[in-house]
């Protein structure tokens, strides 16, 4: 999708992997007074290591965040597929019966706009096609840019609604090693221990398995769990304490209202998103023919 390094790379990969790690980061910054060093090998460092990492957070968030929404029949659906019901106010019908006709004409699909559609049926999957093969050609006629923009920041914001979850629980299990446990160091390296092995188990599954929802489910629930047991090891490795308890628990409690909040976000901007390619396809193909040419020639 993605051919050369641009906007969509520094939105959805880079601002979320530099989140995650700065979180990651945080408590030794605050209990050592270490941080980062501002020397240029090492910034670039950090942004391919981001990078890298924001490509692992979207892989996750993908499967572990979906962009679908449940419809009136509770049905879990794609916005492209549901916003094209007879009962959804999204699009104006007379958009909906243009949207219909021009899909019909270049790609001989019927939308059936004037049916409900439940998610998985005929009509779901001919719609799903069309969307994308709407987005493929706006974005060969060079006319789908701002499209382009809302899916960044989309993608940017299920990465970011990732990255602070996981920094959330992590800093939870930071403030858990302030607790005197007497076993607290065993425990902490049992919970990390156990849950790595689930992470990989079940990403194993998730790549060759049949239950591919389950496994995805499980994943994200050890990969939390794994953050919590790191954090913990860590808080007890480098004797956090109660000093330093309430800083944990503030940055785990903010992490989650962030969560939380760019969650909210990236469901509307994924709606943002569907509305907008069905909107400039119609657009698109209700311009005379000379006007595409130059438009397209400027």
């Amino acid at each position: 999708m993605i051919e050369r390094f641009n906007f969509y790379d520094i939105y959805g990969y880079l601002l979320p992997g530099a989140t995650l790690l700065g979180l990651l980061w945080l408590p030794f910054g605050i209990i050592n007074g270490s941080w980062p060093a501002a020397q240029l090998s090492a910034t670039v460092f950090i942004l391919g290591f981001s990078y890298v990492i924001g490509h692992v957070l979207q892989t996750i968030a993908t499967v572990s965040v979906p962009s679908k929404i449940k419809d009136p029949n509770g049905k879990m659906r794609m916005p492209s597929d549901r916003m094209l019901d007879p009962d959804d106010t999204n699009l104006a019908a007379k958009v909906k019966s243009q949207l219909e006709r021009h899909v019909k004409a270049e790609f001989e699909i019927d939308l059936d706009p004037i049916h409900t559609a439940t998610g998985s049926d005929e009509i779901s999957l001919k719609r799903t096609d069309a969307f994308f093969l709407c987005r493929a050609l706006l974005i060969r006629q060079k006319i789908a840019n701002y499209t382009e923009q809302f899916e960044g920041l989309y993608a940017m914001l299920r990465g970011l609604s990732m990255a602070f979850g996981i920094g959330a629980v992590y800093l939870a299990g930071w403030g858990c090693s302030s607790f005197t446990l007497k076993c607290a160091k065993a425990v902490a390296l049992a919970i990390t221990l156990i849950s790595c092995t689930g992470v990989l188990t079940k990403s194993l599954i998730a790549a060759f398995g049949r239950k591919k929802a389950s496994a995805d489910f499980w994943l994200l629930v050890f990969l939390l769990a794994s953050a919590f047991g790191l954090g913990m090891r860590f808080g007890v490795a480098r004797s956090a304490g109660a000093n330093h308890l309430s800083e944990m628990w503030f940055g785990a409690l903010a992490s989650l209202i962030a969560s939380v909040r760019y969650y909210t976000g990236y469901r509307e901007f994924a709606m943002h998103f569907a509305k907008g390619v069905w909107r400039d396809f119609v657009s698109f193909k209700s311009q005379p023919q000379d006007d595409q040419l130059r438009k397209r020639n400027a």
